[in-house]
């Protein structure tokens, strides 16, 4: 094996290794009528001391959310952990209100490890030629996410709509070490 074959070979390794696995939770796959709760969907896990909080239908299809999604009151957080840090999420939120859109519609905290908050981010929503407005958010950059605070924030509205939570997972140092420890193996083992 060459050498330019063997670094094609390590470059290949650690960019599959340090790639994160992306995923989008669609609520599709969970029953109506699941409380959230204690819900939890591949590594995330929903809470919230709404009682009523629930995977629901909603307001139809929005710009950023299509039924169903967590449904529940907007003046109690929804709040979310990942089972695995995370290097970015975002998600779509319709809010049941029929006074349009506001200029902070939605509002996350994010923690890292050990509840450290690492920012708070907020989206507008907007009717967008729908009946309820809605909007998005989106985190990055700011290092590993471990939980998530959410509150909705149109005093107008009557409930809120919770929709695509997309993230994606930061690959443990372990799963990297063995990637290229495998590279490493495979390069030498050919070479003899």
């Amino acid at each position: 094996m060459t050498r330019w074959t063997t670094a094609a070979v390590l470059a290949a390794a650690v960019g599959a290794a340090t790639a994160g696995t992306s995923n989008t939770i669609t609520f599709d796959e969970v029953p109506t009528g699941t409380l959230a709760d204690g819900l939890t969907i591949d590594i995330v896990t929903f809470s919230t001391s709404d009682f009523t909080a629930d995977v629901n239908g909603g307001p139809g299809p929005t710009t950023f959310t299509s039924d169903p999604g967590i449904e529940g009151d907007p003046f109690i957080a929804l709040d979310f952990s990942f089972g695995q840090a995370v290097s970015e999420f975002s998600y779509g939120f319709a809010n049941a209100s029929f006074g349009g859109g506001v200029p902070v519609g939605s509002t996350v905290d994010v923690f890292g490890v050990g509840g450290v908050l690492l920012g708070s981010f907020s989206a507008p929503s907007d009717v967008g030629g729908f009946m309820f407005p809605s909007g998005q958010v989106s985190v990055s950059g700011v290092g590993p996410i471990v939980s998530a605070s959410v509150i909705f924030e149109n005093v107008n509205s009557f409930a809120y709509l919770f929709d695509n939570l997309s993230y994606t997972v930061v690959p443990a140092p372990a799963t990297t070490a063995m990637g290229l420890a495998l590279a490493v193996a495979g390069a030498t083992r050919r070479r003899r």
